[in-house]
């Protein structure tokens, strides 16, 4: 999976994104640390929140505009699947995947300049990540490859894009078994 930089301060090149890092909290965006804060949600139970690894997407996700923080937790050891946390809203969390696990050859070119909205930032600074959505009968998994979401594990700031190409689908299945 690659992603072009689009911006003004360099031109446009492919860059490889980063996995994320193993672990019950990711280590994705670990900034300094900072007194913890502890979420209820309901489907982690009690969790400590260092700040410093608190996510914020300033202008929110996709129909959730309203939530901006939130914070990166591993779904098991070597799992290509995370969970975005919502750190004010202990019942929102968003199954995420790692598409290079599933998708050969993924691109993402963003509509917009990323320094703009993530911050400054080299290609190891990026992680990109999916949402997944879970069908009724479990066994089946699609991805949303349309509007990915990228990270500045950094300045610790988000973006949910959405990808201009009509080819890209919103519902790419995969197998739960790879």
């Amino acid at each position: 999976m690659s992603i072009e930089k689009n911006c003004t301060s360099s031109s446009p090149r492919p860059t490889k994104m980063q996995p994320a890092p193993q672990g019950k909290t990711s280590n994705v965006l670990s900034g300094p640390k900072r007194s913890p804060r502890t979420i209820e949600t309901s489907r982690f139970g009690s969790l400590e929140i260092d700040d410093g690894k608190v996510i914020v997407f300033p202008h929110g996700l996709i129909g959730f505009t309203e939530h901006r923080r939130f914070t990166l937790l591993d779904h098991a050891p070597g799992s290509p699947f995370h969970w975005l946390q919502s750190v004010d809203t202990g019942d929102l969390a968003f199954p995420l995947a790692d598409p290079d696990h599933f998708v050969e050859g993924y691109v993402v070119n963003p509509p917009l300049d990323l320094e703009t909205v993530l911050g400054p930032f080299s290609t190891e600074d990026l992680w990109l990540g999916v949402i997944a959505t879970f069908l009724h009968d479990s066994a089946s998994v699609t991805l949303n490859l349309k509007a990915p979401l990228i990270l500045n594990t950094r300045t610790r700031l988000g973006v949910q894009t959405v990808l201009e190409d009509p080819n890209v689908p919103i519902r790419f299945p995969i197998s739960r078994e790879k």
